[in-house]
Protein backbone atom coordinates (compact mmCIF):
# COMPACT_ATOMS: atom_id res chain seq x y z
CA UNK A 1 0.00 0.00 0.00
CA UNK A 2 2.80 2.41 0.88
CA UNK A 3 4.65 1.72 -2.36
CA UNK A 4 1.75 3.11 -4.39
CA UNK A 5 0.94 6.07 -2.16
CA UNK A 6 4.30 7.87 -2.53
CA UNK A 7 4.44 7.85 -6.38
CA UNK A 8 0.81 8.86 -6.71
CA UNK A 9 1.29 11.76 -4.28
CA UNK A 10 4.35 12.92 -6.25
CA UNK A 11 2.37 12.71 -9.48
CA UNK A 12 -0.46 14.73 -7.93
CA UNK A 13 1.95 17.46 -6.79
CA UNK A 14 3.49 17.59 -10.30
CA UNK A 15 0.08 17.94 -11.96
CA UNK A 16 -1.06 20.69 -9.59
CA UNK A 17 2.21 22.61 -9.98
CA UNK A 18 2.13 22.44 -13.77
CA UNK A 19 -1.51 23.54 -13.98
CA UNK A 20 -0.82 26.50 -11.66
CA UNK A 21 2.07 27.57 -13.87
CA UNK A 22 -0.22 27.65 -16.90
CA UNK A 23 -3.15 29.37 -15.19
CA UNK A 24 -4.46 32.21 -17.31
CA UNK A 25 -5.51 35.10 -15.04
CA UNK A 26 -8.00 36.31 -17.65
CA UNK A 27 -9.91 33.05 -18.02
CA UNK A 28 -10.64 32.36 -14.40
CA UNK A 29 -7.04 31.69 -13.27
CA UNK A 30 -5.09 33.44 -10.60
CA UNK A 31 -4.10 37.04 -11.17
CA UNK A 32 -1.11 38.66 -9.61
CA UNK A 33 0.97 41.81 -9.61
CA UNK A 34 2.22 41.01 -13.12
CA UNK A 35 -1.20 41.29 -14.74
CA UNK A 36 -0.15 44.34 -16.78
CA UNK A 37 2.52 42.27 -18.49
CA UNK A 38 -0.09 39.87 -19.86
CA UNK A 39 -2.51 42.56 -20.97
CA UNK A 40 0.13 44.53 -22.86
CA UNK A 41 -0.64 47.90 -21.30
CA UNK A 42 2.76 49.27 -22.17
CA UNK A 43 4.80 47.39 -19.60
CA UNK A 44 7.29 44.63 -20.29
CA UNK A 45 6.91 42.49 -23.38
CA UNK A 46 3.47 43.83 -24.33
CA UNK A 47 4.70 47.38 -24.87
CA UNK A 48 5.31 47.09 -28.59
CA UNK A 49 3.45 43.90 -29.45
CA UNK A 50 0.33 44.51 -31.49
CA UNK A 51 -1.04 41.06 -32.37
CA UNK A 52 -4.53 42.28 -33.28
CA UNK A 53 -3.20 45.01 -35.55
CA UNK A 54 -0.75 42.60 -37.19
CA UNK A 55 -3.50 40.03 -37.76
CA UNK A 56 -5.79 42.64 -39.36
CA UNK A 57 -2.93 43.84 -41.54
CA UNK A 58 -2.22 40.31 -42.76
CA UNK A 59 -5.90 39.63 -43.44
CA UNK A 60 -6.31 42.87 -45.38
CA UNK A 61 -3.22 42.20 -47.48
CA UNK A 62 -4.52 38.69 -48.19
CA UNK A 63 -7.87 40.12 -49.32
CA UNK A 64 -6.11 42.57 -51.63
CA UNK A 65 -3.98 39.80 -53.12
CA UNK A 66 -7.07 37.63 -53.55
CA UNK A 67 -8.84 40.46 -55.35
CA UNK A 68 -5.85 40.90 -57.63
CA UNK A 69 -5.67 37.18 -58.41
CA UNK A 70 -9.36 36.68 -59.19
CA UNK A 71 -9.70 39.89 -61.20
CA UNK A 72 -11.88 41.92 -58.82
CA UNK A 73 -9.27 44.69 -58.67
CA UNK A 74 -7.81 46.68 -61.50
CA UNK A 75 -4.10 47.44 -61.46
CA UNK A 76 -4.66 50.98 -60.20
CA UNK A 77 -7.01 49.84 -57.42
CA UNK A 78 -4.51 47.20 -56.36
CA UNK A 79 -1.65 49.71 -56.15
CA UNK A 80 -3.75 52.28 -54.26
CA UNK A 81 -4.86 49.70 -51.70
CA UNK A 82 -1.32 48.41 -51.22
CA UNK A 83 -0.04 51.97 -50.74
CA UNK A 84 -2.69 52.44 -48.06
CA UNK A 85 -1.49 49.26 -46.35
CA UNK A 86 2.08 50.54 -46.53
CA UNK A 87 1.01 53.80 -44.87
CA UNK A 88 -0.64 51.84 -42.05
CA UNK A 89 2.50 49.72 -41.62
CA UNK A 90 4.51 52.94 -41.40
CA UNK A 91 2.12 54.26 -38.73
CA UNK A 92 2.65 51.05 -36.78
CA UNK A 93 6.44 51.24 -37.19
CA UNK A 94 6.49 54.83 -35.91
CA UNK A 95 4.24 53.92 -32.98
CA UNK A 96 6.65 51.15 -31.97
CA UNK A 97 9.80 53.19 -32.61
CA UNK A 98 9.98 54.64 -29.11
CA UNK A 99 9.46 51.21 -27.55
CA UNK A 100 5.94 52.03 -26.41
CA UNK A 101 2.75 51.83 -28.47
CA UNK A 102 0.28 53.69 -26.28
CA UNK A 103 -3.51 53.21 -26.51
CA UNK A 104 -3.94 56.44 -28.49
CA UNK A 105 -1.53 55.25 -31.18
CA UNK A 106 -3.15 51.82 -31.27
CA UNK A 107 -6.58 53.41 -31.69
CA UNK A 108 -5.36 55.57 -34.59
CA UNK A 109 -3.91 52.51 -36.31
CA UNK A 110 -7.12 50.50 -35.77
CA UNK A 111 -9.21 53.37 -37.18
CA UNK A 112 -6.95 53.55 -40.23
CA UNK A 113 -7.36 49.80 -40.67
CA UNK A 114 -11.15 50.13 -40.47
CA UNK A 115 -11.09 52.78 -43.19
CA UNK A 116 -8.79 50.60 -45.27
CA UNK A 117 -11.15 47.66 -44.81
CA UNK A 118 -14.03 49.75 -46.16
CA UNK A 119 -11.87 50.77 -49.12
CA UNK A 120 -11.02 47.13 -49.84
CA UNK A 121 -14.70 46.19 -49.77
CA UNK A 122 -15.69 49.11 -52.00
CA UNK A 123 -12.98 48.45 -54.57
CA UNK A 124 -13.65 44.72 -54.77
CA UNK A 125 -17.41 45.24 -55.17
CA UNK A 126 -17.53 48.18 -57.59
CA UNK A 127 -17.96 46.14 -60.80
CA UNK A 128 -14.62 47.38 -62.14
CA UNK A 129 -12.68 44.25 -62.81
CA UNK A 130 -9.50 43.48 -64.62
CA UNK A 131 -11.48 41.45 -67.16
CA UNK A 132 -14.46 43.79 -67.55
CA UNK A 133 -13.16 45.96 -70.39
CA UNK A 134 -15.20 47.36 -73.26
CA UNK A 135 -13.12 45.62 -75.94
CA UNK A 136 -13.94 42.23 -74.52
CA UNK A 137 -17.67 42.90 -74.94
CA UNK A 138 -17.65 44.24 -78.48
CA UNK A 139 -20.01 42.56 -80.89
CA UNK A 140 -17.86 42.63 -84.03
Amino acid sequence: MRKYLVPSAAALVTIVASSAAHADPYRGGRGGPDRAYDYGYGYGRGATETPGIDRNQAEQRALIEQGRRNGQLTRGEYYRLMEEQDRIAEMERRAKADGFADPHERRRIREAQEVAGRHIYQETHNNETRRNRWWQHRWW
